[in-house]
């Protein structure tokens, strides 16, 4: 669990910048398997996760070093807008 202090920050994205998708995997079952968790770092080094709640949507945000960002509605991420991303990386 996040410190009040440690949270992190994410910067607000450029409208311009903004890429909307369909996620291809369910994220509910990469937060349930740590089998998963550990293969998804292993393919996106140097990105950090957390599940958060924003106005009753749960959502995982990525974040990676290079202020690449995406987050994926958990209950809505087989929709037209169930993953928004910005920077140069597609997480």
């Amino acid at each position: 669990m996040w410190e009040a202090a440690q949270r992190p920050c994410w910067p607000a994205p450029a409208e311009h910048d903004e890429r909307v998708c369909v996620s291809p995997v369910d994220p509910r079952e990469v937060l349930r398997s740590p089998a998963c968790l550990w293969a998804v770092g292993l393919q996106l080094p140097g990105v950090t996760f957390d599940s958060v709640t924003a106005g009753g949507d749960r959502t995982l945000c990525l974040w990676a070093l290079d202020g690449s960002t995406a987050a994926v509605q958990v209950d809505h991420w087989a929709g037209p807008t169930g993953v928004r991303q910005t920077g140069s990386r597609s997480l």
